[in-house]
Order: structure tokens, then C-alpha cells, then sequence
């Protein structure tokens, strides 16, 4: 049973899928506005998006990284109509194409989310929770804006524990259990002991899909992984099939179709490479699309699973937007504005990879907390050492009413 918050929640749509690779959508997608090609706007602009968070998400030793950018990005456009003035015109270079202009921009957003999560078979699920603190009243101008971006507005107590607890249910429906538990119980505790709490924005992004061709499992083999620090060994798949194939500089490079049109690229450098190297090389091959060619190829890919959390606040500094963190500025989020900043923002992402296909879920937090200290009131000292009078009252109706001038030992 879902608890009165959990009431709260729009219903979430199950079975569903996310984009893996955006320049493999299908043009006819959405029926852009104004004839303007949204989809690849929105392919370049994310890819510029991504590459200038790459550095975050790599490890010093150069291990694994995973990450989210549409999931972070998808973040940052529900933040942006509670924004005003400079701060908006920050944001809006970061997320809208030169080539388009701001209301256009939300006209085709709201298609394409509308269009990618509802057709017969999804290219992805996404919702964004809008969790403001309980005292506050939405601003409906604020909410009438975010209305077709997949947005969910409830108001929450901050300090109360089953908040989280209740989020954890969700995400956990959400992702079909592959985050589960978001908010540790540490993270919980933290959360509820912060005051200033007054918004997150939570992005929760989540891919399902199989293989075009399935692999067949009976045919996997036990091989080595000769992984940078050591080698292992690993369950690997194989299939000989007709894949879309490029050879670059310095790498190789094949496209696996999933059945809802969207594909995993997976990009092999030719020789040892650092991750630099092979970020440049991966780029390389989303900016040569119409390069790919249909090849019989033999393929062996291992069967694995990723996880990854990133603190993503930094990402504002390269972005321009530094100031974020100490000022928002003016704001549409709630009727009585306070001074706000971004505190800090966040990101888990799970991924899973095996005979049948994908699943890939991601969860990004903005936390947006008031600058300015909250008054603390001072407690009234009240002894009741002295006669008082009393009453017991049902809406304003006396039902007792007493006098108390001596107390009996």
C-alpha cells in the first residue's frame, strides 16, 4: 500500500525505456514546431552538454564511470521556467540551441517527452519530482509552465524521515528495483537535520529495452577481459549478424539496435589508450553517424553491470554558472520568494547489459536551499505556578470550563 504522499505522486508508467544513444532516433519522432529540426538540436546540444561533464565523471585511477547527461539535463529544464532575468539567460545558453528560440524550444520539448515516453513502444521513461518544503504554495505560473515536461509538484516535509522512505518506494517502482534504496539511511538522516531545505528538483530516468536479435546464451563462452589493472574472467556473448560498423583513427566502433529504435554504440580503441583518448574517439564516432556502414560482423561482447554516483555541483562552474551557488536570483518557483542557491546536485545511475538487452536507470538531484538563515524563535517561558483558568473547547464551543485556585496535595 502507497502511503498519503505517495498519493501525492502522478501515476508512473511501468515496462518502459530510455534513450541510450539520441542521435539514433527516428526523425519522425516529433512533428517539430515551426519546421525546426528539433531532434538534432537537441542531439548537439546534449552532446556539448556531455562532453563538458566528462571530466567529473572519470575516476582518478581510471576506472569505471558511468553517468546520465540527458537525465542532468532534463533536471536543468525543470528548473529553468522558476528562474527570472540573468539567471534564466545563464541557463538558457546552456540548454537551448542558438538556433531556437526559448518558447519554441518548450513547445517541441514537451512533444518530444510526450512522444518518446507514450508511442507503442517507449524509447524511455522520465519524470521529474518537484518536491518543495510544506509551508510553501506553488507559484502557478511556475507550474503551468513545467505542466508538459513530465513534472510531478507535491510539497513535503523535509525533516520528516518517511518523506525519503516513501521516495525510496517510488524510485524502487520506478526503476523496476535497479535503485533501491536512492536515500540511505545516512543521506536521511542528513536530509532531515538540514533547515534550509526548500526545493529539489529529482530527475528519474529509466531505459528498458531488448535486442533487436537477441543473443543466444547457450553460446556464451568463458573468456579473459584484459582490463587495464587486471585481467578477469567474464561471461561472453556472441553473435554474427549484419551490425552498423565504423573505422576511425585509432578505433573500431558498432551500433547494437534495440528493438525501440534506440542502440548501444560501443567504441574499442585500436591500441592502448587512456580515457581522454577514448572519450575523443567515442565523439568521434556520434559526429560520424552517416559514416556507419551495415557489416557482417562476429561479434563477442562481455555480459556486465555498472553503477555510478556523481556529485555534479562543480559541473555548474564549467557550465557558467558559478553564481548559482550562492544566488538563484528572483524566482517563480512559490508564491513568497526567499533568497535560494543551488546547495548541491547529484546523481546515481545503475546499468545492467545481457543476452536479452538493457535496463538503465538514473536519478539526478538539485537540491535548492534558502541563503539566509531561518529566524529561530525564541521559546515563551510559561510556568503555570499560580491560579489559571481552563477550558476543554470543540471548534470554539465550550464543553468544560474551570477556575483552578488551589491544587490539593
Amino acid at each position: 500500500m502507497l502511503s498519503l504522499l505517495r498519493n501525492l505522486y502522478y501515476p508512473l508508467k511501468r515496462y518502459v525505456v530510455l534513450m541510450v544513444i539520441l542521435t539514433s532516433l527516428t526523425p519522425s519522432l516529433v512533428a517539430a514546431a515551426d519546421d525546426v529540426d528539433f531532434e538534432g538540436e537537441l542531439a548537439q546540444q546534449v552532446q556539448s552538454f556531455a562532453e563538458q561533464i566528462r571530466p567529473l565523471s572519470a575516476n582518478k585511477d581510471e576506472g569505471n564511470s558511468l553517468y546520465s547527461p540527458l537525465s542532468y539535463y532534463l533536471a536543468l529544464v525543470a528548473l529553468e521556467p522558476g528562474l527570472k532575468e540573468s539567471e534564466r539567460d545563464l541557463l538558457d545558453d546552456v540548454i537551448i540551441s542558438d538556433n531556437m528560440d526559448r518558447e519554441t524550444y518548450f513547445e517541441n520539448m514537451a512533444l518530444f517527452l510526450k512522444e518518446a515516453k507514450n508511442n507503442d513502444n517507449p524509447i524511455f521513461n522520465t519524470e521529474t519530482y518537484l518536491l518543495g518544503r510544506d509551508d510553501l504554495e506553488w507559484n502557478p505560473t511556475y507550474l503551468e509552465a513545467v505542466n508538459e515536461l513530465a513534472t510531478n509538484p507535491m510539497n513535503v516535509d523535509f525533516q520528516d524521515s518517511s518523506t525519503y522512505k516513501l521516495m525510496n518506494e517510488d524510485i524502487a517502482e520506478f526503476t523496476e528495483g535497479l535503485i533501491d534504496p536512492y536515500y540511505t539511511e545516512e543521506r536521511i538522516a542528513e536530509m532531515t537535520e538540514n533547515k534550509y531545505m526548500q526545493l529539489v528538483i529529482m530527475n528519474l530516468f529509466y531505459f528498458r529495452s531488448n535486442w533487436r536479435s537477441e543473443f543466444n546464451e547457450e553460446k556464451n563462452t568463458e573468456e579473459l577481459f584484459f582490463g587495464r589493472d587486471e585481467e578477469t574472467t567474464v561471461p561472453m556473448m556472441h553473435k554474427e549478424t549484419q551490425f552498423a560498423y565504423l573505422e576511425g583513427e585509432g578505433f573500431k566502433a558498432i551500433k547494437l539496435p534495440y528493438q525501440n529504435r534506440a542502440s548501444l554504440l560501443v567504441v574499442i580503441p585500436t591500441e592502448a589508450a587512456n580515457d581522454e583518448d577514448m572519450w575523443s574517439a567515442y565523439q568521434t564516432a556520434l559526429d560520424q553517424e552517416e559514416d556507419f556502414e551495415s557489416r557482417l560482423i562476429n561479434l563477442s561482447l562481455p555480459k556486465w553491470k555498472s553503477s555510478g554516483s556523481l556529485d555534479l555541483t562543480d559541473s555548474l562552474d564549467l557550465f557558467g554558472l558559478e553564481t548559482f551557488k550562492k544566488d538563484l536570483g528572483q524566482t517563480d518557483f512559490f508564491t513568497a520568494q526567499e533568497s535560494t542557491a543551488i546547495s548541491q546536485i547529484l546523481q546515481r545511475v545503475e546499468f545492467v547489459l545481457d543476452e536479452k538487452g538493457t535496463r538503465a536507470a538514473a536519478i539526478t538531484e538539485i537540491d535548492i536551499e534558502t541563503t539566509a538563515a531561518p529566524i529561530e524563535e525564541e521559546p515563551v517561558e510559561l510556568i503555570v505556578d499560580q491560579p489559571f483558568i481552563y477550558g476543554i473547547v470543540y471548534e470554539e464551543i465550550p464543553l468544560f470550563e474551570g477556575i483552578i485556585n488551589n491544587i490539593a496535595e
